[in-house]
């Protein structure tokens, strides 16, 4: 190979990391300034957190076929809503299962759970997305999660479980996560008494 092809090679390699690197920053900017676009569960669209700006939000990340943490999790968020009368706090469950989460699924995983109400009021959302987008919005709140394969079914379907970061975290009206704490073991009324200072402005 001649001097001038490997240089030509080598320009080639840079020129394609550097484009991959500007899409990447693009992608980036994208998010900062509009937020991840989502969907909720009567697929309407919503960019998150910036379309909820303005509301406190109690954010739980779920997967609906998750027969342990997660039931603990919406179990948790209900106790804490049960606690807390101000409209201007929303409660969110984000999953990271978009595949199998549907819009249609997550209505039934709410009614199942009896969150009709509160879905229809606005008191109460549902999340779903592309894979790719609910993957990055998963790295930017840390959660991490693993598919595990397990077997198939008679219709040669995949199924898996999904372990997962266990978390619950509030997210003030500017759209900045202030607490963070286990889903599964946090006492409704720790995460109530935050809200108070937080929906009130004041400083924990």
């Amino acid at each position: 190979m001649t001097c001038a092809a490997s240089y030509l090679i080598a320009a080639i390699v840079l020129l394609a990391g550097c484009a991959k690197q500007s899409a990447e920053q693009s992608v980036e900017q994208t998010v900062q300034d509009t937020g991840f676009a989502l969907i909720a569960q009567d697929s309407t669209s919503i960019r998150f957190p910036d379309g909820l700006r303005g509301k406190t939000l109690v954010v739980g990340f779920i997967y609906t076929h998750c027969a342990g943490v997660c039931e603990i999790i919406t179990s948790t968020m209900k106790r804490i809503a049960h606690q807390i009368q101000d409209t201007n706090i929303v409660f969110v469950e984000l999953t990271f299962d978009p595949e199998r989460d549907t819009p249609s699924h997550l209505l039934e995983y709410a009614a199942l759970h009896g969150l009709d109400e509160a879905v229809k009021n606005g008191r109460w959302m549902f999340l779903t997305g592309n894979t790719h987008i609910v993957d990055s919005l998963m790295q930017r709140y840390d959660i991490i999660t693993q598919k595990t394969y397990t077997t198939l079914t008679e219709t040669g379907e995949k199924v898996y479980f999904i372990d997962h970061t266990d978390r619950i975290c509030l997210i003030d009206a500017r759209g900045g996560v202030c607490k963070e704490y286990e889903g599964s073991s946090v006492e409704p009324e720790t995460v109530r008494d935050a809200l108070k200072h937080i929906a009130s402005n004041q400083p924990y």
